[in-house]
């Protein structure tokens, strides 16, 4: 069970991580959009909001995966604890 749960550590950081860039991206991205210029070039707009609706949906796949990480770990830790 300790392999597991370093395995799974290991994997809850890495998409920490993955979470941790593209929230900073993201925060970049509507810095971008906070800017009245950008919105008199069209064509760079529409680029900066494709990549800002790519992100969101990156980050609503990678939640979910992180909160089931985080609960497999608990379930890892009571088991070790209970054995």
């Amino acid at each position: 069970v300790h392999e597991a749960t370093k395995r799974l550590k290991r994997e809850l950081d890495e998409i920490q991580l993955h979470i941790d860039e593209l929230e900073a991206r993201k925060k970049d991205i509507d810095e971008q959009l906070a800017d009245p210029d950008l919105y008199n070039d069209i064509p760079a707009w529409r680029a900066v909001s494709d990549e800002r609706a790519s992100i969101e949906r990156k980050l609503e796949r990678a939640y979910p995966k992180w909160e089931t990480l985080e609960l497999q770990i608990e379930e890892a830790v009571l088991k070790a604890s209970a054995d």
